[in-house]
């Protein structure tokens, strides 16, 4: 009798799925952005001309790349010497793609696919020579809660901003009928066992 009611109990228990918190879209850039630095920590010397030409638009990395190497154990100096690390960094293009939209259980929260990423390129010279060159293309894939997408994103820097998939239909029709279907077999079960 009671292993019925655990049974039902489970059952709407393993319907609903808890999403944890999203970080933010920024968050997530940095963590490229730290990836880009250790790509450069790991090709140079400790002391590195530091070099960021990018547009306009991308300025905004430039000192974030400055403290990231620095915590990296790198120290930037203003040097015109061969013998010196130059290290030229360009960011082209960052920002956030919203892909699929899912949801993590029959009465679970919508979920997007959020794809986020970072496009330039990143030369390093010594001594007259480049001893690293790459395109630097870096993503990071994740999902978040299609709620939390208005906490995630910061509307004063435009490359935190994606644009959204539209929420599907046909499950937003199915949840009151199975909702309803399923209170209807829960107080049935409920008086058919409470009588035996």
């Amino acid at each position: 009798m009671n292993l019925k009611i655990i049974a039902v109990f489970l059952f709407f228990l393993g319907m609903i799925n808890v999403f944890p918190q999203s970080t933010t879209n920024m968050e997530q850039i940095n963590i490229l952005l730290d990836r880009i630095c250790k790509d450069i920590n790991k090709n140079s010397g400790t002391e590195i001309n530091f070099r960021y030409d990018s547009p306009p638009n991308m300025g905004f990395f430039q000192n974030r790349l400055e403290v990231l190497l620095t915590e990296k154990g790198n120290k930037i100096i203003d040097s015109s010497f061969a013998n010196t690390y130059h290290v030229f960094l360009t960011i082209e293009n960052a920002g956030v793609k919203y892909n699929n939209i899912f949801k993590t259980g029959l009465f679970g929260d919508y979920v997007v696919e959020r794809e986020i990423y970072l496009t330039g390129s990143c030369n390093i010279k010594n001594n007259g020579k480049i001893i690293f060159s790459e395109t630097t293309n870096k993503t990071v894939v994740d999902s978040v809660n299609y709620d939390d997408i208005n906490k995630i994103e910061n509307y004063s820097l435009p490359f935190t901003r994606g644009i959204l998939p539209a929420e599907p239909l046909a499950p937003s029709l199915l949840e009151p009928i199975i909702a309803i279907t399923s209170a209807v077999v829960t107080t049935i079960l409920f008086f058919v066992v409470r009588s035996k």
